[in-house]
């Protein structure tokens, strides 16, 4: 998969007026009206599922590679560019993918009632659609959809291999489904970062990101196990792990348990000047065969330029990553996918984003809570990211 699976792909845009999907329903025992704007998406109308969530008093989340929709007290968790969705105990499939943008999700129309409806309990009627002549149909996106590659291919050649078959609702997220127009929130932006954009030299040091801190639990094991927790002692022995090899220096994007802009975890990438930031999660997969390892990197953009070449970099070293994951004894199993990136947008130098594990499941969370287990798995993916600096740096 050499190239983005959607270039030639994008938001309807050939309609000069957009129409609004309008819904009534209940809840608490009081009637609300909900409107949303229509985007279309190869003949299929999609409409924000933030939006529709803010106006029945909810809130949705984006979190990496999924989205969180609290209501009244219950929580639903959607994978992006995926059908299934899990609720409490339950778990249904929507009848297409919920894809994103940086900041939003997007849900189809067709898929609205049944989400809030089996995921909530809360009843909606869709009325007939009106024409909205103030909303103007959106333009062709920058971004990339998530794309999957395999990493024992990566053993013979880092050409990614022909795309997958497109997976059914319990599977990983399907490679075929779009990303929007990214439009990062002015709050994330950081100020202006003192490197420059495009790599020089060697990779010599990683700053290492524990996903999530503060007021920001991230996700919440069955057990009650918060993802904060385990993603400080992830990079703490990550940042060990990486030294013990020789290869790069490390050093924390947070150093305390604390809310951390964008902006403020990418100023502590460029003070120490790092040719790499890693940002650490646990995984919340909806599939019970999720990829042990999930290594995410920004899309490439169209347009090329300085950020290109450091999306480029981040890519070669996610292939590289996996390809030394492979090739290890009882090998882990590991997923490489291309998806928007807020940290890239902001950072100016390559990034990538880790997933290890599925906190949302007994089992996962089990593993993630074991210092021997999760300590194993740490150490393999610092010497993965060593070799992989080493094997990049060569090929300069």
């Amino acid at each position: 998969m050499a190239a983005c699976l959607i270039c030639g792909l994008c938001w309807a845009s050939a309609v000069a007026a957009q129409q609004s999907a309008r819904f009534t329903g209940e809840v608490g025992g009081e009637m609300v009206r909900l409107n949303a704007a229509i985007k279309t998406y190869q003949n299929v109308p999609y409409v924000s599922l933030s939006q529709l969530a803010e106006q029945l008093g909810g809130k949705a989340r984006m979190d990496g590679a999924r989205v969180e929709v609290s209501l009244g007290g219950a929580k639903a968790l959607a994978a992006t560019n995926d059908t299934a969705v899990a609720a409490g105990r339950m778990q249904f499939a929507l009848a297409h993918p919920v894809i994103t943008d940086y900041e939003n999700a997007y849900i189809s129309l067709d898929d609205a009632t049944k989400f809030f409806e089996q995921g909530f309990q809360v009843s909606l009627t869709r009325n007939d659609p009106a024409a909205n002549d103030q909303v103007v149909a959106p333009s062709a996106p920058k971004g990339a959809t998530a794309e999957t590659e395999d990493p024992k291919a990566l053993l013979k050649t880092l050409e990614l291999p022909p795309p997958p078959a497109v997976p059914t609702a319990a599977t990983e997220p399907s490679p075929a489904a779009p990303a929007v127009t990214p439009t990062p929130a002015p709050a994330e932006t950081p100020p202006a970062a003192p490197q420059t954009a495009t790599p020089k030299g060697p990779i010599r040091h990683v700053t290492v990101d524990a996903g999530h801190g503060g007021g920001d639990t991230g996700t919440i094991g069955p057990n009650g196990t918060a993802e904060k927790t385990v993603t400080a002692a992830m990079a703490a022995r990550f940042e060990k792990a990486l030294a013990e090899t020789g290869t790069v220096s490390s050093g924390p994007a947070r150093k305390e348990d604390r809310d951390l802009s964008i902006g403020d975890r990418v100023s502590a990438a460029s003070t120490q000047s790092a040719g790499l930031l890693v940002s650490l999660h646990a995984g919340a997969s909806l599939s019970p065969q999720a990829p042990l390892i999930q290594i995410y990197h920004a899309p490439i953009p169209a347009e090329g330029g300085d950020l290109a070449v450091c999306v480029n970099r981040a890519k070669a070293l996610a292939q590289a990553m996996a390809k030394a994951l492979a090739s290890d004894d009882n090998a882990p199993t590991v997923a490489v996918r291309s998806m928007p990136l807020r940290l890239q947008s902001a950072a100016k130098m390559p990034c990538l984003m880790v997933e290890l594990g599925s906190l949302n499941q007994a089992e996962g969370e089990a593993m993630l809570v074991s210092e021997e287990q999760r300590g194993a798995l740490v150490d393999r993916l610092a010497k993965a990211l060593a070799t992989a600096v080493a094997a990049v740096n060569t090929q300069r």
